[in-house]
């Protein structure tokens, strides 16, 4: 079963709860299903070292180049049509199932 979040904002002022929602649906990847919903943004688990040797730090603190690679691989991989291979791991069923109860990294086959 698939649950949609709906994230809004301040309720402050707001005759309903649902007066001031903005409308957004995000999908909590892979808790809310591997196959993501094309008007969905996507919240995941990323693991930072796979991702932040890509890129000279630069002047950037550790936080930002962390931040900077991840947005710069993701943008790169959208690009060159790759991105949807990062949310289908190579997993069996059971693999699957596990990891809709306890999570997945983003990358890791």
């Amino acid at each position: 079963m698939t649950f949609m979040r709906y994230i809004g904002v301040d309720y402050s002022g707001a005759q309903t709860p649902t007066a001031s929602l903005k409308g957004l649906r995000v999908h909590f990847w892979p808790f809310d299903g591997w196959k993501i919903p094309a008007d969905c943004s996507v919240v995941v688990e990323v693991y930072l070292a796979l991702w932040s040797q890509e890129f000279a730090r630069e002047d950037r603190t550790g936080d930002q180049h962390d931040a900077h690679s991840i947005a710069a691989l993701l943008s790169r991989a959208d690009h060159e049509g790759t991105l949807a291979a990062f949310f289908e791991p190579d997993l069996s069923p059971q693999e699957q199932a596990v990891a809709r109860v306890e999570g997945w990294i983003l990358g890791v086959a």
